[in-house]
């Protein structure tokens, strides 16, 4: 029988050398080191399988760890923790979700589905286990797409509410919205903020959103309006934190994106207005870019839909321009269109074009 210590491309020979000095005595006792790791394989339960996914495995952006790890924790692990990986079966894994199910969430048991067999994938790519018992199950959700948009009198009230106090949010929390809509990053990137990434002076007013936040893992540049900017220094110059932009309450950490959800929720049913979300706020001003003639490419770099890696070769492969200038056109478009909506006086604003023509130094084209 052969015992693997390492690769011979990894482990050096100064390593190499201690550890097989460590088992030639235990093999001259008759112990079968081999033997023993395979066994220990075996009996590998489904929460040290977890483990080894989270510590080995691809990375994971910091909210979607945060994510797995509380539902492994609260509906996972005490239901099939401890069972052995190797033991699990199909019907487990159906009754797990089922339960959750049953509590009328099944948005949660589809995100428990995923978990498991993100695990048990990496145990079969780790040839710690065979199969998968979570793959192939069907989605318990009806994942049907929102279409909320928000109408020019909700973001007028939520805004007001927001500067007032008069939402049911501390004022850390009350921040974020706002800041949501004007540039529209997603919740979990604009709560992550960290202040020695945020630019805010200069011409390069920018919000970096770096690859391990991103949704889709490219990293993101989101040119600031002079209203945001505003936002962002205000949020600055509340927060003592030395870290984050928008700290969180009870650690080191940022505000959890949970949270401002859940103080959205609760600031709707205060001030009864419709369902609106966070998430819906990217929506509106996706919408209101659209309508105000921003192009389709420019709306999805903004968005940071998809980007370099989704593109045609010719644009991810062969196109390395940022479009910095593009998308502060529009997001200097959509403040000025804001502000309008907040303050409730109509005017007439330079279109797209236009400040895009004049963000690039008039008609003509220099070079060199």
């Amino acid at each position: 029988r052969k015992y693997k210590i390492g690769r011979l491309d990894d482990l050096p020979r100064a390593r190499a050398s201690p550890e097989a000095e460590r088992l030639r005595p235990l093999v001259q006792q008759g112990v079968d080191p081999a033997g023993q790791r395979a066994k220990e394989r075996t009996d590998l339960t489904f929460e040290d399988l977890a483990c080894e996914r989270f510590s080995k495995g691809d990375p994971l952006r910091p909210g979607t760890r945060q994510d797995y790890q509380h539902l492994l924790n609260k509906d996972i692990l005490p239901e099939i923790g401890e069972k052995p990986a190797k033991a699990l079966e199909r019907n487990d894994v159906i009754a797990l979700l089922d339960s959750i199910c049953e509590r009328g969430s099944t948005r949660r048991a589809d995100t428990a589905r995923a978990v498991i067999s993100s695990i048990f994938n990496f145990g079969i790519d780790r040839g710690l286990v065979q199969n998968n018992p979570a793959s192939g199950l069907r989605n318990r959700h009806d994942n049907e797409p929102r279409d909320v948009i928000a109408t020019e009198t909700h973001i007028r009230t939520l805004w007001n509410a927001m500067e007032s106090g008069e939402a049911a949010l501390s004022p850390a929390i009350a921040r974020t919205p706002p800041l949501a809509l004007p540039p529209g990053p997603r919740r979990t990137a604009l709560t992550a903020v960290p202040r020695s990434q945020l630019a805010l002076d200069g011409s390069g007013r920018v919000l970096p959103i770096p690859r391990g936040l991103a949704k889709n893992r490219n990293t993101h540049r989101v040119p600031l309006s002079p209203q945001t900017v505003k936002l962002f220094q205000e949020a600055l110059d509340a927060s003592e934190d030395e870290t984050y932009v928008f700290p969180g309450e009870r650690d080191s950490s940022h505000i959890a994106p949970r949270s401002v959800s859940k103080a959205m929720e609760r600031t709707r049913v205060k001030l009864g207005i419709a369902n609106i979300t966070v998430h819906d706020l990217r929506r509106t001003a996706g919408t209101y870019l659209s309508r105000f003639g921003v192009p389709k490419d420019i709306r999805e770099r903004i968005l940071n839909h998809g980007g370099k890696r989704k593109s045609s070769i010719t644009d991810g492969v062969y196109n390395q321009y940022e479009y910095d200038a593009e998308k502060r056109a529009a997001l200097e478009l959509w403040a000025d269109a804001l502000e309008c909506i907040v303050t409730g006086n109509p005017g007439e604003l330079d279109s797209y074009h236009v400040r895009l023509t004049r963000l690039n130094g008039g008609e003509k084209i220099k070079v060199g």
